[in-house]
């Protein structure tokens, strides 16, 4: 198997030899990753007002599709190189990522009649908290392992360029 270093090695050395395929593979591994990483948050789902069944660690699940809907992939071309940029556009992408803390803003509420807090709703309960803590769930960097893990960047790299060497091929 190609590691990941490898696979960067291989893409600098095609770019140099064949710097005008690079946006088409760029695009296509763009297009890979976020698609997978779409899938992936798709994985699971769970109702507004219930409790996600994800693990602390695992893939988000999926409550409106919000989250996914926000991947996209962009493709930067140059003289010598491309690359492609997969990322989320939430408010809320990198809290569900790597997790941490979300807090209400201090002050007093609505008619000064109490402090600000967050409100949601689990299993019919209604929360009022001040702050919430949520686990890491690293959909990104999940992705981004299973992606290397099984070669599937590199084949689409792979096959890209075949395909692009094919086509050039046939133009002699």
């Amino acid at each position: 198997m190609v590691t990941f270093p490898e696979a960067i090695a291989g893409y600098v050395r095609m770019r140099a030899e064949f710097p005008e395929v690079a946006p088409e593979v760029a695009t296509a591994m763009g297009k890979k990753y976020s698609d997978t990483v779409k899938s992936n948050l798709r994985r699971l789902e769970h109702g507004v007002g219930t409790r996600t069944p994800s693990a602390p660690g695992g893939f988000p699940a999926t409550m409106t599709g919000t989250l996914a809907a926000s991947i996209t992939d962009t493709v930067f071309p140059g003289d010598e190189y491309a690359m492609a940029v997969v990322a989320p556009h939430t408010i809320y992408a990198n809290i569900q990522e790597e997790g941490g803390l979300i807090w209400a803003n201090p002050g007093l509420g609505a008619k000064g009649k109490r402090p600000h807090t967050l409100h949601f709703i689990t299993d019919g309960v209604d929360y009022f908290p001040r702050i919430v803590e949520l686990p890491p769930r690293p959909y990104m960097a999940l992705t981004t392992d299973q992606l290397v893990a099984d070669g599937s960047l590199n084949r689409v790299a792979a096959e890209t360029f075949i395909s692009w060497v094919d086509e050039w091929m046939g133009t002699w």
